[in-house]
Protein backbone atom coordinates (compact mmCIF):
# COMPACT_ATOMS: atom_id res chain seq x y z
CA UNK A 1 0.00 0.00 0.00
CA UNK A 2 2.95 2.70 0.79
CA UNK A 3 4.46 1.78 -2.49
CA UNK A 4 0.72 2.90 -4.21
CA UNK A 5 0.83 6.10 -2.07
CA UNK A 6 4.23 6.86 -3.30
CA UNK A 7 3.85 6.62 -6.89
CA UNK A 8 0.00 8.77 -6.49
CA UNK A 9 2.47 11.03 -4.76
CA UNK A 10 5.31 10.92 -7.96
CA UNK A 11 7.95 9.72 -5.06
CA UNK A 12 8.30 6.54 -7.60
CA UNK A 13 7.28 5.65 -10.90
CA UNK A 14 6.54 2.79 -12.95
CA UNK A 15 7.29 1.57 -16.28
CA UNK A 16 4.89 -0.18 -18.32
CA UNK A 17 5.93 -2.49 -21.22
CA UNK A 18 4.69 -1.61 -24.63
CA UNK A 19 1.98 -3.80 -25.88
CA UNK A 20 3.64 -4.80 -29.08
CA UNK A 21 4.03 -8.02 -30.73
CA UNK A 22 7.16 -7.18 -33.10
CA UNK A 23 9.14 -9.92 -32.35
CA UNK A 24 6.86 -12.38 -31.04
CA UNK A 25 3.64 -13.04 -30.08
CA UNK A 26 2.32 -13.03 -26.18
CA UNK A 27 1.77 -15.91 -24.17
CA UNK A 28 0.02 -16.68 -21.47
CA UNK A 29 -0.60 -14.71 -18.12
CA UNK A 30 3.10 -13.98 -17.52
CA UNK A 31 3.92 -12.00 -20.39
CA UNK A 32 6.30 -14.68 -21.62
CA UNK A 33 6.91 -13.94 -25.59
CA UNK A 34 6.32 -16.72 -28.28
CA UNK A 35 9.18 -16.51 -31.07
CA UNK A 36 7.71 -17.05 -34.49
CA UNK A 37 10.13 -17.72 -37.22
CA UNK A 38 9.63 -15.31 -40.30
CA UNK A 39 8.73 -18.93 -42.57
CA UNK A 40 5.91 -19.85 -40.00
CA UNK A 41 4.15 -16.92 -39.72
CA UNK A 42 1.58 -16.98 -41.88
CA UNK A 43 0.96 -20.88 -41.34
CA UNK A 44 0.87 -19.52 -37.32
CA UNK A 45 -1.56 -16.96 -37.80
CA UNK A 46 -3.59 -19.14 -40.16
CA UNK A 47 -3.74 -21.81 -37.24
CA UNK A 48 -4.59 -19.10 -34.52
CA UNK A 49 -7.35 -17.40 -36.88
CA UNK A 50 -8.96 -21.62 -37.40
CA UNK A 51 -8.84 -21.64 -33.30
CA UNK A 52 -10.65 -18.86 -33.02
CA UNK A 53 -13.74 -19.82 -34.94
CA UNK A 54 -13.02 -23.28 -33.65
CA UNK A 55 -13.38 -21.93 -29.74
CA UNK A 56 -15.88 -19.67 -31.14
CA UNK A 57 -18.20 -22.44 -32.36
CA UNK A 58 -17.77 -24.70 -29.24
CA UNK A 59 -18.37 -21.66 -26.95
CA UNK A 60 -14.63 -22.63 -25.42
CA UNK A 61 -11.86 -20.91 -24.87
CA UNK A 62 -9.18 -21.36 -27.52
CA UNK A 63 -6.58 -22.57 -25.37
CA UNK A 64 -8.82 -25.61 -24.81
CA UNK A 65 -8.48 -26.10 -28.86
CA UNK A 66 -4.57 -26.19 -28.86
CA UNK A 67 -2.16 -24.04 -26.32
CA UNK A 68 -0.20 -21.52 -28.79
CA UNK A 69 3.22 -23.41 -28.48
CA UNK A 70 0.85 -26.35 -29.65
CA UNK A 71 0.28 -24.10 -32.66
CA UNK A 72 3.72 -22.90 -33.25
CA UNK A 73 4.90 -26.16 -32.94
CA UNK A 74 2.57 -27.27 -35.92
CA UNK A 75 3.58 -24.79 -38.26
CA UNK A 76 7.55 -25.65 -37.89
CA UNK A 77 7.14 -29.02 -38.21
CA UNK A 78 4.14 -28.81 -40.85
CA UNK A 79 2.59 -32.33 -40.13
CA UNK A 80 1.95 -34.41 -43.67
CA UNK A 81 -0.13 -37.27 -42.58
CA UNK A 82 -2.64 -37.64 -39.48
CA UNK A 83 0.35 -39.66 -37.37
CA UNK A 84 3.06 -36.49 -38.00
CA UNK A 85 0.16 -34.29 -36.70
CA UNK A 86 -0.42 -36.57 -33.76
CA UNK A 87 3.55 -36.33 -32.82
CA UNK A 88 3.23 -32.92 -32.09
CA UNK A 89 3.56 -31.73 -28.57
CA UNK A 90 -0.51 -31.23 -26.73
CA UNK A 91 -1.58 -33.52 -29.90
CA UNK A 92 -3.00 -36.65 -28.86
CA UNK A 93 -5.17 -39.42 -30.26
CA UNK A 94 -8.54 -37.15 -29.08
CA UNK A 95 -7.50 -34.14 -30.59
CA UNK A 96 -5.72 -35.66 -33.53
CA UNK A 97 -9.60 -37.11 -34.45
CA UNK A 98 -11.30 -34.55 -33.84
CA UNK A 99 -8.92 -31.51 -35.32
CA UNK A 100 -6.16 -33.52 -37.87
CA UNK A 101 -8.34 -32.96 -40.96
CA UNK A 102 -8.66 -29.59 -40.50
CA UNK A 103 -5.03 -28.83 -39.22
CA UNK A 104 -3.55 -30.47 -42.58
CA UNK A 105 -5.60 -28.94 -44.66
CA UNK A 106 -4.19 -25.39 -43.26
CA UNK A 107 -0.64 -26.91 -43.70
CA UNK A 108 -1.57 -27.96 -47.38
CA UNK A 109 -2.78 -24.88 -48.00
CA UNK A 110 0.09 -22.84 -46.90
CA UNK A 111 2.39 -24.97 -48.47
CA UNK A 112 0.82 -24.62 -51.86
CA UNK A 113 1.64 -20.35 -51.35
CA UNK A 114 5.31 -20.93 -51.02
Amino acid sequence: AETIRAVYRKERTVSIRPHGRAAGERNGRRGRMIEVPPGDQALYAALKAWRTEEAKRQATPPYVIFHDRTLLEIAAQRPRTLADFEASAGVGQSKRDRYGKAILALVKADSGRS
